[in-house]
């Protein structure tokens, strides 16, 4: 019984340094918010990155003025595409309540060293509110496979303010503190 009593303060002493050399970090090693915010911009072979997929290309867009009901209007577009060679086909459509025709339906752009690219959507607008062009983009480079991406290009047609206000409806307090919308229905049963 002697043996174990005189290795009992080696033995504390062993797992006391055991604690202690687990319980420190380096700074590579830590986890905590500060040190991913320091390697945030430092990517490492532990650190992924989620792309996109599709085709490399982004749009930006402005609507030229302002259009009500029945009227025409433009919206100009650039395109910023991230290839170094090979042909950019752009699409674009209406939905329900906008219609695209003419020559701004489709447009082909040549790729060439990540450059962008100017086009002009003519567009007639049907009913008042907020409406969206559809922009379909396919990009085939010379060394890939084709790829394709979609846009939706909000276009404002008349006074949006007003058309808004009529599709909100006033919500209801139930007893239970909850705000719930009340529609009406009709059901038929068969």
């Amino acid at each position: 019984m002697k043996p174990i009593v005189k290795a009992l303060p080696y033995l504390a002493l062993a797992a006391a340094l055991l604690t202690t050399a687990c319980a420190q970090q380096s700074a590579s090693e830590q986890t905590g918010p500060a040190s991913l915010e320091a390697r945030a911009d430092k990517p490492t072979p532990e650190m992924h990155a989620t792309v996109k997929p599709g085709a490399a290309v982004e749009i930006a867009h402005t609507q030229r003025a302002a259009v009500g009901p029945g009227d025409r209007g433009t919206v100009d577009l650039t395109i910023t595409e991230s290839y170094s060679s090979g042909l950019l086909t752009l699409e674009a459509s209406g939905d329900d309540g906008i219609s695209v025709s003419g020559a701004s339906v489709s447009q082909t752009f040549q790729m060439a060293d990540q450059s962008s690219h100017k086009w002009s959507v003519n567009f007639g607008a049907e009913v008042e509110g907020i409406q969206y062009l559809r922009i379909r983009a396919t990009a085939t480079p010379e060394d890939g496979p084709e790829s394709g991406r979609s846009f939706a290009i909000r276009v404002d047609v008349g006074d949006i303010t007003k058309a808004a206000s009529q599709k909100t409806t006033e919500a209801t307090i139930t007893p239970t503190g909850e705000a719930v919308i009340i529609m009406e229905a009709q059901e038929t049963i068969e």
